[in-house]
This record gives structure tokens, C-alpha cells and sequence, in this order.
């Protein structure tokens, strides 16, 4: 999944920055329109990006809950991935937040609000998914790295070495 992920905050980043370029070169109706456009998928996919992170989260707050009450694993580690859970879902309702706030800002220029306000709440909007993006990822990596489960880019234990004789998120496995 955190590949999933991965590849959903990069391509949501590419769209808000190509979305502000749009922006920054609006010179006539033709560029407000591509700009407006472009906007509200960009809004929609962000949203959408964080939906699916807010999911993420939730279906495996359920699983390991389920695992807890079953006692195969440890209390603790179910805590901990509680955490994280929470840290990644205020993260994401203000990027949510965020990224509604700034569209909406951009709508509202059309009654005569100044291009500015809006133009501020864009960069801020990206300011708060640039760190947001980095602390999901992080989350994601712990909990990886808390289950015992080697992570893709980490070095896997030789065959039949203590490490791989069987870890668990509850602990080691007698073989």
C-alpha cells in the first residue's frame, strides 16, 4: 500500500503544481477557464487521495483490533498503530480542509474577491500537503517496520538466521 500511496501523493503534488503554473499564466478567459478546470480535479483527486489514506487507516485500525481481542498480538503494538492512525487522519481532514478551502477561495473570485487571497490560500494549501504527504508516509513506514514484516528496501535475513526463524507482530515464534 505504501506504494499505492507513494504514487497518489506524487501524482496529486504534479497536479497542484501544474495547476498553480495554470494559474500564475491566466491572462485571458481561455486561461481562467483551463485554470478553473483544472482546479476543481485538482480538489476532487486530493480529496480523493485522502479518502483512500482515511480508509487505509480505518479498515486496518479494524483488522488489528480484531487480532488484539483475539490476543495474537500485542496490545502495545495495536497502541502504537492507534497513534498513528490519529496522526495520519488530522493530517489528512486539514489537507482536505485545505485544498476545499482554496477552490472554494478561487470560485469566489468571480463576486470580486482579490485574486491574492485565493493565490495565499493555494501555496498554503501545498505548503500543509508537502509535510502532510511526508508524515503519512512516515506512519506507514513505522507500522511496517513495528509488524516485524521487512520492508521492501530493507535487507531480508538469510534463510534460517534468528531474524527469520519467524517474527511476528506479537513477537517471535518458536520454529
Amino acid at each position: 500500500m505504501k506504494a499505492n500511496f507513494l504514487v497518489l501523493s506524487v501524482a496529486d503534488l504534479l497536479l497542484m503544481a501544474t495547476t498553480a503554473a495554470t494559474g500564475l499564466l491566466v491572462e485571458d478567459a481561455a486561461g481562467y477557464a483551463r485554470h478553473f478546470a483544472l482546479g476543481v480535479l485538482t480538489a476532487m483527486f486530493t480529496c480523493f487521495v485522502h479518502v483512500v489514506t482515511f480508509m487505509y487507516f480505518v479498515v486496518q485500525q479494524k483488522i488489528l483490533d480484531q487480532a488484539a481481542r483475539a490476543e495474537r498480538i500485542d496490545r502495545k503494538f495495536f497502541e502504537q498503530v492507534a497513534a498513528f492512525k490519529r496522526r495520519a487522519l488530522r493530517l489528512s481532514v486539514t489537507g482536505m480542509t485545505a485544498i476545499i478551502g482554496a477552490a472554494a477561495l478561487g470560485g469566489a473570485i468571480e463576486t470580486g474577491l482579490p485574486p491574492s487571497v485565493h493565490l495565499v490560500a493555494a501555496f498554503a494549501a501545498v505548503g500543509i500537503h508537502l509535510p502532510g504527504s511526508r508524515v503519512s508516509s512516515v506512519c506507514w513506514r513505522n507500522i511496517v517496520k513495528s509488524s516485524g514484516r521487512p520492508l521492501a528496501n530493507e535487507r531480508r535475513p538469510r534463510r534460517g538466521s534468528a531474524r527469520s526463524v519467524g517474527q511476528t507482530a506479537g513477537g517471535i515464534i518458536e520454529a
